[in-house]
């Protein structure tokens, strides 16, 4: 069930393709679209590395049922490097939720997704438990639900990972 909700949540994603972005007006009247979408990463192979969206192809939440939050921003990095972010809590309110391993079924999990383009190289990053994530805003049906995350992130091959300064933007359409 998790698993046709996980891949419903990522199609849904991928067919609204709404953006997470911040237009501002600049000093002369132009503007300049910032994304909210980014985390530094530090670990093997890292140090500090800042990873912030670019662009951003797809942005959703999704409220299932009365009480499951699923979360998928997509978007790339540069012209190398494509990201994606997938949240699913149990929760429908801005607050800080506890992460755990979502190998295991935690019922609040994080993934961060790398794709190195040109290899097509994937590595996914799992949050561990000690890990947050916290809501800063969750608003209706075409609203954003925006937020923080930090902690402990574990790869495939059992490579620990710290991430912080990590934050996303979606608009809520469910």
């Amino acid at each position: 069930m998790k698993t046709n909700l996980f891949l419903f949540a990522v199609l849904g994603t991928l067919v609204l393709g709404a953006c997470a972005k911040k237009t501002d007006n600049g000093p002369s009247g132009s503007s300049t679209t910032t994304y909210a979408d980014t985390y530094t990463i530090t670990g093997p192979g890292f140090s500090n590395a800042v990873y912030s969206m670019t662009s951003v192809s797809a942005s959703s939440s999704t409220l299932v049922g009365t009480d499951t939050t699923t979360i998928v921003v997509s978007g790339s990095f540069g012209d190398s490097v494509s990201l994606l972010f997938n949240v699913q809590l149990i929760g429908s309110t801005a607050t800080t939720y506890q992460l755990g391993d979502p190998s295991t079924g935690a019922p609040t999990s994080m993934a961060v997704t790398t794709i190195q383009n040109k290899t097509s190289n994937q590595t996914i990053y799992n949050s561990q438990p000690g890990s947050t994530l916290t809501i800063t805003s969750y608003g209706g049906v075409g609203s954003p639900v925006t937020g923080t995350f930090k902690g402990k992130f574990q790869s495939a091959v059992g490579n620990s990972y710290t991430i912080t300064n990590g934050a996303f933007s979606a608009t809520r359409v469910h």
